[in-house]
C-alpha cells in the first residue's frame, strides 16, 4: 500500500489505521484480495467540519480520503459507522473500510453500509485517538534572534570582502612586477612611460 498524504495529519498513524482494517476486511474477503494489490491512497483535506468523505473505484485499488484539518470531538453525526463517539481515528477507519469495500467490488451504496455495520463494533473497541494520534504536533521552530542572524551576515561579508581586497592585491603586484620588468628590458617602455606622465 502506498499512501501519499497531503495533510498535516500523521502519515505513520494513518499507516497503521488502514493496515489493521486491511488486515481485519483481507479476513473475509481473502478471494479477492488481488483487486487490492499495491492500492495507492491519497489522504486530502476535506471542506466539512468534522466529516470525512472519500471515493473508490469499484473494483480498482485506489482510494481517496478527505479528512478536515480541525477536528472538534463535541460535534455528533450519530447517523454515520464510526462517529458514535465523534473519535477522529474511528471515523478515519469507517471511512476507509466503506472505500476499501467498493475497491473490492461492492457497487450499491446500500450494500456497502451494511458491510461498514459489520465491521462498526470491531472499530469502536479497536481505534481510539489516544491509540491513534492523527494530530501530531507542529514542531517548534527556535525564535530566531535578528540580531545575531545580522551579525552572523556582516562576518560573513566582511571575509568575503576580505578575501576580494587580497586577491586584487596579489593581482596589482604581479602587473606591477610586470610592469617593473619590460621597463628594464625595452628601452620603449621607459620612452612610453614618459610620453604618458
Amino acid at each position: 500500500m502506498r499512501i501519499d498524504n497531503r495533510t498535516k495529519h500523521s502519515k505513520a498513524t494513518l499507516a497503521r489505521i488502514f493496515a489493521l482494517c486491511m488486515a481485519r476486511v483481507r479476513e473475509d474477503w481473502g478471494a479477492d484480495w488481488a483487486k487490492v494489490h499495491n492500492m495507492k491512497v491519497t489522504v486530502t483535506y476535506g471542506r466539512q467540519p468534522n466529516f470525512i468523505s472519500g471515493w473508490a473505484f469499484c473494483g480498482r485499488a485506489g482510494i481517496r480520503l478527505h479528512i478536515p484539518a480541525r477536528w472538534d470531538e463535541h460535534l455528533r453525526y450519530p447517523k454515520h459507522v464510526g462517529y458514535r463517539h465523534n473519535d477522529l481515528a474511528q471515523a478515519v477507519a469507517a471511512t476507509f473500510i466503506h472505500e476499501l469495500g467498493h475497491n473490492l467490488g461492492v457497487r450499491r451504496h446500500v450494500e456497502q453500509c451494511t458491510i461498514e455495520k459489520a465491521y462498526e463494533e470491531w472499530i469502536y473497541s479497536t481505534f481510539t485517538s489516544a491509540a491513534f494520534p492523527l494530530d501530531a504536533p507542529a514542531p517548534v521552530k527556535p525564535k530566531a534572534n535578528v540580531q545575531e542572524a545580522r551579525y552572523d551576515r556582516a562576518l560573513y561579508n566582511l571575509a568575503a570582502a576580505e578575501t576580494r581586497v587580497k586577491r586584487a592585491m596579489t593581482l596589482l603586484r604581479k602587473w606591477r612586477r610586470k610592469v617593473r620588468y619590460y621597463e628594464r628590458v625595452l628601452p620603449q617602455a621607459a620612452l612610453r612611460k614618459g610620453k604618458e606622465k
